[in-house]
């Protein structure tokens, strides 16, 4: 896959899971679980 592609993908993705748990209970601790799924997805993928 488009490095690029994939970023986008996931900057879509993780932004999304970001907003719904923002806006529903958690708040802060939805955001943070986003970068950590974000930052785990591209150690995997740049390996």
């Amino acid at each position: 896959m488009n490095p690029i592609a994939f970023t986008l993908v996931w900057a879509g993705v993780l932004g999304f899971i970001g907003m719904v748990g923002y806006a529903s209970e958690g708040g802060p601790a939805w955001v943070f679980a986003a970068i950590v799924l974000a930052a785990i997805a591209f150690m995997i993928r740049w390996r």
